[in-house]
């Protein structure tokens, strides 16, 4: 009799720790959606400003491009601000 006891009662510590680590899976997973979520609207946003005409002309200028027919110039020497 103690032996079926003792069998069922490691039977209900087993599932309840496969339960508690079901759950801090989950909770670990539902933080990971979270900044997910925060990082897929960043990143909508920064899409959404690359899509505008001039964003795409100013981060252009910062490479050193210029349009066609248009003359670069390098000056160099100048403070730094």
């Amino acid at each position: 009799m103690l032996a079926v006891v003792v069998v069922l009662l490691a039977l209900y510590v087993r599932s309840g720790l496969s339960l508690w680590s079901a759950w801090r899976a989950s909770s670990l997973d539902s933080a990971k959606v979270v900044s997910l979520k925060a990082q897929n609207d960043r990143l909508k946003s920064r899409d959404a400003q690359l899509h505008e005409r001039w964003e795409t002309e100013a981060q252009a200028r910062r490479l050193g491009m210029a349009r066609a027919g248009e003359k670069a110039y390098v000056i160099r020497g100048l403070p730094h601000d």
